[in-house]
């Protein structure tokens, strides 16, 4: 007895969807001989399979474009830590020619500053200043901030005498007119 031949069938079958697979793989950037080989084995499964894989291709292309966006950023921190330095640097400088002048140690401490030794430089007599002066009589209340000419008229007018008070941002307090730069003007 004879054994009826169904062998040609699903061999057909089998093939059909390893051909369509075999097909479809070449876009979807696959190797087409595996994929004929694994829709000749799982038959309908295998297309399918392979639309829901991601795309090599897209993948190898998304992998680029990260790895130069890394690149690009690490180059724009590069020259962001190189700025910061250079005005680290020029704001060190800056406070460095500050502390010179105000005789100050800011750098040697942590704590805060430190005062050094600091020999100020000769003062010129320029004369008492010659504006932003207020005045009170005493017990009265604060006038200005007036200018020095304008003192100056009102002692002549005998508005103000050496009992007035006067403060300037230069004393330290209120003091008689008499005991300030200004009793020159008496």
């Amino acid at each position: 007895m004879l054994i009826p031949f169904v062998f040609p069938r699903s061999i057909l079958v089998r093939v059909l969807f390893g051909v369509i697979a075999g097909l479809l793989a070449r876009p979807r950037g696959r190797n087409p001989i595996g994929w004929f080989l694994l829709g000749f084995v799982g038959g309908p499964f295998a297309p399918l399979l392979l639309f829901a894989l991601p795309n090599p291709r897209d993948w190898l292309k998304r992998e680029e474009h990260e790895r130069r966006e890394r690149r690009r950023l690490w180059e724009l921190l590069t020259m962001e830590r190189l700025k910061n330095q250079a005005s680290r640097g020029y704001a060190l400088r800056r406070i460095d020619t500050h502390d010179e002048v105000l005789g100050v140690d800011t750098r040697s401490v942590v704590g805060g500053p430190v005062l050094v030794p600091f020999t100020p430089a000769p003062v010129l007599d320029a004369g008492p200043p010659k504006e932003r002066w207020y005045v009170a009589a005493p017990g009265g209340p604060a006038r200005g901030p007036i200018d020095l000419p304008g003192i100056e008229e009102r002692i002549r007018s005998g508005e103000f005498d050496e009992s007035t008070l006067v403060w300037h941002e230069t004393l330290s307090d209120w003091k008689p007119l008499e005991t300030t730069p200004l009793r020159r003007l008496l």
